[in-house]
């Protein structure tokens, strides 16, 4: 082929074909060239793979007598076999006598050029650095005499992938492809993009071994910037991603959309967006579906991150078990919601558009939606992360749904599916409908940060102050009211008009995390919250006899109860997980009660089968005749800031961990440039390293079992952490390098351990109580002298101070410092912040010991604060939403803060026929 022909071939091959008319009208093609060029890029177009069958093509299309029987180093080419845009391969044999050996031996097509030759050369020097069973092996290599380079590899005698697959089921066919991506997973190991991903170079042997073939696109790196570089044939169009299409810059996850492709032609025998009929749509359908489309987005932030997350999914699929995908998918659709209403006048605008406009969204079907024994449930909005639903209630008439998010209240008519903002709201959060159903009572916060309830007109007007009686919870029937304390220790009830006041419950290890009167108002049912277990009791309020209905010694935790009717209440139970769902889910249970005296153990029944997501505590109510709650998608992310001079004043975070993982940091290296992590990622939480300019992380304990709680050790050597593999628990350490872990002690009760760069460290273990020990740890003999115990019953843990002196615990609005060496409290900090209280949750020592990192929780947002020794606060950084934590551990150099922060996708649903 001469080269004109060759050139001529290589600028029209990815052209469609008015395309390639156009061309030959216009640079005035003479016929027969013109009849050359359309045989070539038709047999080119059939998409023939290296190592096919033999094809029959006519001299001209490559097969030169002149190169059968030419030597290539011990190797003598027989035939064509099959070819590509640039290269020819031929069947060869072992010429030398050594062994008898055949190989597919490649060349360059006639009239190559030198940019040609430079990326056979590269393609050369890829495989020849590649030793995978799923990838053709290098045989040899070498030059002819008219210096053409020449590559030798393995032969396969087998199908092309699609020609295999037809007689495959679809469950067949995914675990055949799983192949296919652990040769590109390891190819991204090793720095290679393939580029070329498409079902003519994937081939199967008669053994079902999978072979990926042809690396002439592989990593396709610039070469002087020569124009000519842009006509070589470096995609294939069905397969290739958009950004290849458009020639922009591509990824691994460009990899993953050819990827994704492939096997959406292999299952359905067309491209993305397209069904046809190799396999019934019902097989294809559900989280299948969703895995292809996530990993075919048309943007690359929004497919896989990697080929380990898409093969993660699918053998999910194929194990029925949770996919990660659907937690994306509904961040995918939400966002292309708001994308549809424009985004001029911002985010704010485009979900108020979103949400305020006809009931388009109105019971949306989510894809979370199910039928799980008999129960349909339904979503009513379709907010974003960036506005988290806080809480929803249904009115006693079923008439409306009320909810807040950070835009105020909104009311959502059940019967016209519109929905209208209350003005005058914003920052408002729903507490609960009063008792007549005209108004809302809700929570803000002022200027100052203090807290006000507030009642709310449901047909609109201005907020106004609640009084004094609006925290009382009032009976169906008018009679009594109710209240908690403030720190949840105690419920009293009272007739209606506030008389006879008498305590129903105490207790001094756990506090009320909600509670529910009857239908009948006789009684009321009591959740309460022991840290890791609740217990769901009842109470006769005239006899106040009470009545264990689930045990605290259950391994459910209780996050919110509706007593539906006389002898049944409906309860939002968390369960523990496995597996990638390792963080457990929120389902609803049925709680029937004993009809004699409502007396005795209590008969369960689980009414829904999620796997994915929470219920939002106190969110779960009803009218009768249909449930209303939260469902919130939520996963921790590590964040990182930059912070100013004195601890605070950080600018605004970017986040550091871009998966679908749970992740959160709680350690830096000892040089600030790496923040030690935990993250579920894989399945099982374990421990990660990453430096804070990269994108991914390197995982540090390799084995199995579940690794928490990552600490450095004073020396800066070793990674500290809590381990879980098989019957044995205790703390272990790994090198901050990475590699196999070591077992320091055995112990089965550790809430938390912390180490001091001066040397000191402590452990602190939960009792049977429930109460926490705090006690000296020595890393070579183990855990030494208690230091003291939380009488106060509270689950916190403390931080040691850098010099190892003291230790420091939040308090809600103090911190509490004590002694290292006695355990006695030296110094109570009383924390200011304005005028408004503070609710710490977490504290950590800056790295100078002169002051505090804490979280600080309220009714609207999750702060992180830096506290001086004086208990001046100042905000480093806030986070919209009714969140349950935030904290921020500084590095060493003290110039940056890695924060915890939830990414929350919290939507309202109503369930039918509960």
């Amino acid at each position: 082929m001469n080269a004109r022909l060759a050139e001529m071939f290589h600028r029209l091959a990815d052209l469609p074909p008015d395309a390639r008319a156009r061309y030959f009208v216009e640079h005035e093609v003479d016929p027969d060239t013109r009849r050359e060029v359309e045989e070539l890029l038709a047999h080119d177009s059939s998409d023939a793979g290296w190592f096919s069958q033999p094809v029959g093509i006519s001299a001209r299309a490559y097969l030169d007598d002149h190169v059968r029987g030419t030597l290539c180093g011990p190797f003598r080419l027989l035939h064509v076999i099959g070819r590509g845009g640039m290269g020819v391969v031929y069947l060869a044999e072992r010429a030398d006598g050594e062994v008898g050996q055949r190989a597919a031996v490649k060349l360059l097509q006639p009239g190559w050029t030198e940019i040609q030759r430079e990326r056979f050369l590269q393609e050369r020097d890829i495989l020849a650095a590649l030793a995978h069973p799923n990838i053709a092996r290098v045989l040899d290599a070498g030059h002819l005499a008219d210096g053409q380079p020449y590559l030798a590899m393995e032969y396969v005698d087998g199908q092309r992938i699609e020609d295999y697959c037809h007689g495959l089921d679809v469950r067949q066919t995914v675990e055949l492809f799983l192949h296919v991506c652990e040769a590109v997973a390891y190819l991204h190991a090793n720095s290679v993009l393939h580029r070329d991903l498409k079902p003519g170079n994937v081939l199967v042997s008669a053994s079902g071994e999978v072979k990926l073939l042809d690396f002439g696109n592989a990593r396709m790196l610039e070469l002087g910037g020569d124009p000519t570089v842009t006509r070589l044939r470096i995609l294939t169009p069905e397969y290739a991603s958009p950004e290849q299409l458009s020639g922009g810059a591509v990824g691994t996850r460009s990899d993953v959309y050819s990827l994704g492709a492939v096997l959406h032609h292999l299952l359905s025998g067309g491209s993305p967006g397209e069904k046809q009929p190799s396999h019934s749509p019902r097989e294809l359908s559900g989280d299948l579906e969703i895995v292809m489309q996530t990993a075919t987005r048309r943007e690359p932030e929004d497919r896989y991150a990697s080929i380990e997350e898409f093969s993660a999914d699918l053998r999910a699929w194929l194990e029925s078990r949770p996919i990660q995908a659907r937690r994306g998918d509904r961040i995918y659709r939400a966002r292309k919601l708001i994308q549809r209403h424009g985004l001029a006048t911002g985010l704010l605008a485009a979900v108020v558009a979103a949400l305020l406009g006809a009931g388009a969204l109105a019971w949306y079907s989510s894809p979370h939606d199910s039928r799980v024994h008999g129960l349909t449930a339904k979503r009513v909005t379709a907010n974003t992360p960036e506005l988290p639903i806080q809480m929803a209630a249904i009115s006693r008439d079923g008439a409306y749904v009320a909810y807040s998010d950070p835009l105020g209240i909104h009311l959502y008519d059940t019967a016209a599916g519109v929905t209208r903002l209350l003005e005058g709201t914003a920052g408002h959060v729903l507490q609960r409908w009063m008792p007549d159903g005209s108004a809302l009572q809700t929570q803000t916060l002022d200027d100052s940060g203090v807290a006000a309830t507030m009642i709310v007109p449901a047909a609109g007007g201005r907020p106004e102050l609640a009084s004094d009686g609006s925290g009382f919870r009032y009976s169906p029937d008018r009679r009594h009211r109710a209240l908690a304390s403030a720190d949840g220790k105690q419920l009293v009830v009272e007739d209606a008009d506030g008389s006879r006041s008498r305590e129903l419950w105490r207790s001094a290890n756990s506090v009320v995390s909600g509670y529910e009167w009857s239908p009948d108002g006789k009684a009321l049912a009591v959740v309460a919250d022991y840290g890791r277990t609740s217990s769901l009791e009842i109470i006769d309020v005239a006899g106040r006899r009470k009545s264990v209905l689930i045990p605290a010694s259950s391994d459910r935790y209780i996050t919110s109860i509706v007593w539906h009717t006389t002898n049944r209440i409906v309860a939002a139970i968390w369960e523990r997980g496995s597996g990638i769902n390792s963080e457990g889910a929120d389902n609803l249970w049925q709680v029937l009660l004993n009809s004699r005296a409502r007396n005795g153990p209590a008969e369960l029944r689980k009414l829904t089968a999620w796997t994915d997501s929470r219920i939002r505590r106190g969110s779960l109510t009803t009218d009768g005749r249909r449930l209303a709650l939260v469902r919130t998608l939520r996963q921790r992310d590590v964040y990182i800031a930059e912070i100013g001079t004195g601890g605070h004043h950080a600018v605004v975070p970017r986040r550091l961990t871009p998966d679908l993982g749970d992740d959160y940091p709680t350690a830096w290296t000892r040089d600030s440039k790496a923040v030690i992590l935990t993250s579920d990622r894989n399945g099982s939480s374990n421990v990660f390293a990453q430096e804070i300019d990269k994108l991914s992380a390197k995982q540090l304990v390799h084995g199995p079992g579940r690794q928490i709680l990552p600490r450095v050790a004073p020396d800066g050597d070793d990674i500290l952490f809590y381990g879980r593999e098989a019957r044995k628990r205790g703390l272990m350490r790994v090198p901050v390098s990475g590699g196999t872990a070591e077992l320091l002690f055995e112990t089965s009760n550790v809430a938390d351990f912390r180490c001091s760069p001066a040397g000191p460290c402590i452990i602190a273990e939960f009792q049977r109580d429930r109460r926490i020990v705090v006690s000296a740890l020595d890393l070579r003999k183990g855990k030494g002298r208690e230091i003291y115990r939380e009488a106060s019953g509270r689950i916190v843990t403390p931080d040691i101070s850098p010099d190892g002196r003291f230790l420091a615990t939040p308090s809600s609005t103090k911190i509490v410092v004590r002694s290292f060496a006695t355990g006695s409290v030296v110094r109570e900090i009383d924390v200011r912040h304005g005028t408004a209280p503070t609710r710490l949750t977490s504290l950590d020592y800056s790295p100078d010991g002169r002051g505090f990192y804490a979280g600080d929780i309220t009714p609207s947002e999750a702060r992180l604060l830096y506290i001086d020794l004086t208990g001046e606060a100042s905000v480093v950084y806030r986070q919209a939403g009714s969140l349950p934590q935030i904290w921020g551990i500084p590095s060493h150099d003290g110039k940056h803060v890695a924060i915890m922060m939830h990414t929350d996708d919290s939507n309202v649903y109503l369930l039918d026929a509960f």
